[in-house]
Protein backbone atom coordinates (compact mmCIF):
# COMPACT_ATOMS: atom_id res chain seq x y z
CA UNK A 1 0.00 0.00 0.00
CA UNK A 2 1.33 3.67 -0.87
CA UNK A 3 2.42 6.08 2.10
CA UNK A 4 -0.52 7.42 3.18
CA UNK A 5 1.57 10.98 3.71
CA UNK A 6 2.27 10.48 -0.22
CA UNK A 7 -1.10 9.75 -1.12
CA UNK A 8 -2.02 13.21 0.72
CA UNK A 9 0.14 15.17 -0.78
CA UNK A 10 -0.78 13.75 -3.90
CA UNK A 11 -4.37 14.57 -4.00
CA UNK A 12 -3.38 17.62 -2.40
CA UNK A 13 -1.61 18.75 -6.10
CA UNK A 14 -4.14 17.20 -8.40
CA UNK A 15 -6.86 19.68 -6.39
CA UNK A 16 -4.80 22.44 -7.02
CA UNK A 17 -4.77 21.48 -10.42
CA UNK A 18 -7.80 21.80 -10.66
CA UNK A 19 -9.12 25.54 -9.06
CA UNK A 20 -10.37 27.86 -11.59
CA UNK A 21 -7.56 30.33 -13.27
CA UNK A 22 -4.85 27.91 -11.96
CA UNK A 23 -2.49 27.43 -15.35
CA UNK A 24 0.50 25.54 -13.20
CA UNK A 25 0.05 23.09 -10.24
CA UNK A 26 3.34 22.05 -8.99
CA UNK A 27 5.06 20.47 -6.37
CA UNK A 28 8.62 21.58 -4.15
CA UNK A 29 9.53 24.13 -7.33
CA UNK A 30 11.17 27.33 -6.24
CA UNK A 31 10.79 28.78 -9.49
CA UNK A 32 7.90 29.87 -12.14
CA UNK A 33 8.44 32.05 -15.10
CA UNK A 34 5.51 34.46 -15.31
CA UNK A 35 4.43 33.01 -18.19
CA UNK A 36 3.15 29.94 -15.79
CA UNK A 37 1.19 31.90 -13.56
CA UNK A 38 -1.40 32.11 -11.68
CA UNK A 39 0.15 28.82 -10.27
CA UNK A 40 -0.18 26.85 -7.22
CA UNK A 41 2.67 25.45 -5.53
CA UNK A 42 2.60 22.93 -2.78
CA UNK A 43 5.65 22.28 -0.28
CA UNK A 44 5.69 18.89 1.44
CA UNK A 45 6.52 21.13 4.67
CA UNK A 46 7.16 19.60 8.34
CA UNK A 47 5.31 15.90 9.16
CA UNK A 48 5.95 15.43 12.97
CA UNK A 49 4.20 12.70 15.33
CA UNK A 50 1.19 13.65 16.87
CA UNK A 51 -0.06 12.58 19.96
CA UNK A 52 -2.67 14.41 21.18
CA UNK A 53 -2.46 12.86 24.82
CA UNK A 54 1.42 13.28 25.70
CA UNK A 55 1.19 11.12 28.66
CA UNK A 56 0.26 8.31 26.33
CA UNK A 57 2.82 8.07 23.34
CA UNK A 58 2.53 5.14 20.54
CA UNK A 59 3.63 2.00 22.49
CA UNK A 60 7.52 1.38 22.26
CA UNK A 61 8.10 -0.73 18.86
CA UNK A 62 4.76 0.17 17.55
CA UNK A 63 3.89 0.01 13.97
CA UNK A 64 1.52 2.55 13.91
CA UNK A 65 1.58 6.09 14.86
CA UNK A 66 -0.41 8.96 15.10
CA UNK A 67 1.08 11.81 12.71
CA UNK A 68 1.00 15.32 11.84
CA UNK A 69 1.72 16.64 8.09
CA UNK A 70 2.14 20.31 7.63
CA UNK A 71 2.19 21.17 3.93
CA UNK A 72 2.62 24.62 3.01
CA UNK A 73 0.35 26.17 -0.41
CA UNK A 74 1.67 29.04 -2.44
CA UNK A 75 -0.66 30.87 -5.17
CA UNK A 76 1.26 33.02 -7.13
CA UNK A 77 -0.30 35.89 -9.33
CA UNK A 78 0.17 39.17 -10.71
CA UNK A 79 -2.55 41.85 -11.52
CA UNK A 80 -3.18 45.12 -11.83
CA UNK A 81 -2.27 47.20 -8.22
CA UNK A 82 -5.71 47.71 -7.19
CA UNK A 83 -7.13 44.25 -7.78
CA UNK A 84 -4.41 41.80 -6.78
CA UNK A 85 -6.49 41.50 -3.31
CA UNK A 86 -9.77 40.60 -4.80
CA UNK A 87 -7.28 38.42 -7.55
CA UNK A 88 -6.34 36.52 -4.30
CA UNK A 89 -9.26 36.27 -2.27
CA UNK A 90 -10.99 34.48 -4.87
CA UNK A 91 -8.23 31.62 -5.48
CA UNK A 92 -8.43 31.27 -1.20
CA UNK A 93 -12.22 31.35 -1.70
CA UNK A 94 -11.69 28.66 -4.03
CA UNK A 95 -8.88 27.05 -2.26
CA UNK A 96 -10.33 26.54 1.11
CA UNK A 97 -13.56 24.57 0.52
CA UNK A 98 -11.52 22.41 -1.79
CA UNK A 99 -9.37 20.72 0.17
CA UNK A 100 -11.38 20.80 3.15
CA UNK A 101 -14.43 19.18 1.61
CA UNK A 102 -12.63 17.13 -0.17
CA UNK A 103 -13.89 13.58 0.21
CA UNK A 104 -10.82 11.45 -0.12
CA UNK A 105 -8.67 13.99 1.79
CA UNK A 106 -10.95 13.48 4.78
CA UNK A 107 -11.02 9.43 4.01
CA UNK A 108 -7.08 9.04 4.15
CA UNK A 109 -7.25 11.43 7.27
CA UNK A 110 -9.48 8.84 9.40
CA UNK A 111 -12.55 9.44 7.57
CA UNK A 112 -15.65 11.84 8.90
CA UNK A 113 -14.58 11.35 12.45
CA UNK A 114 -10.93 11.86 11.84
CA UNK A 115 -8.62 10.54 14.38
CA UNK A 116 -9.35 9.02 17.32
CA UNK A 117 -12.56 11.23 17.36
CA UNK A 118 -10.35 14.93 16.61
CA UNK A 119 -10.97 17.11 13.58
CA UNK A 120 -7.69 16.24 11.49
CA UNK A 121 -8.19 18.66 8.33
CA UNK A 122 -7.68 22.25 9.93
CA UNK A 123 -6.77 25.79 8.35
CA UNK A 124 -4.08 27.28 9.70
CA UNK A 125 -4.06 30.35 8.14
CA UNK A 126 -2.65 32.45 5.16
CA UNK A 127 -0.06 35.41 4.34
CA UNK A 128 0.13 38.04 1.77
CA UNK A 129 2.85 39.25 0.10
CA UNK A 130 2.56 41.56 -2.64
CA UNK A 131 5.43 43.32 -5.08
CA UNK A 132 4.78 45.56 -8.00
CA UNK A 133 3.79 48.43 -9.45
CA UNK A 134 1.94 48.63 -12.38
CA UNK A 135 1.05 45.47 -12.45
CA UNK A 136 1.75 43.51 -8.75
CA UNK A 137 3.20 40.45 -8.16
CA UNK A 138 1.62 38.32 -5.10
CA UNK A 139 2.28 34.98 -3.39
CA UNK A 140 -0.23 34.07 -0.88
CA UNK A 141 0.76 31.04 1.51
CA UNK A 142 -1.39 28.87 3.19
CA UNK A 143 -0.81 26.44 5.72
CA UNK A 144 -3.03 23.45 6.30
CA UNK A 145 -2.81 20.07 8.99
CA UNK A 146 -3.57 16.91 8.38
CA UNK A 147 -3.46 14.27 10.89
CA UNK A 148 -3.29 10.77 9.91
CA UNK A 149 -2.18 7.10 10.83
CA UNK A 150 1.66 6.20 10.21
CA UNK A 151 1.67 2.09 9.27
CA UNK A 152 4.77 1.45 9.06
CA UNK A 153 3.69 -1.79 7.36
CA UNK A 154 2.35 -0.05 4.80
CA UNK A 155 5.76 1.35 3.90
CA UNK A 156 7.56 -1.71 3.55
CA UNK A 157 4.87 -3.34 1.36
Amino acid sequence: MTDIREQILLRILAILGGLPGIVTAARNRLELSGTNRPAAILHDGVEEESSQDSNAPPPRGSLKQFMSLQPRIEILAGSASDGIGATMSAFRAALLPAILGDATLQQLCGGPSGVRGQTTMLYLGSTLETVGGATTEATMEFNFRFQYVLSIEDLAS
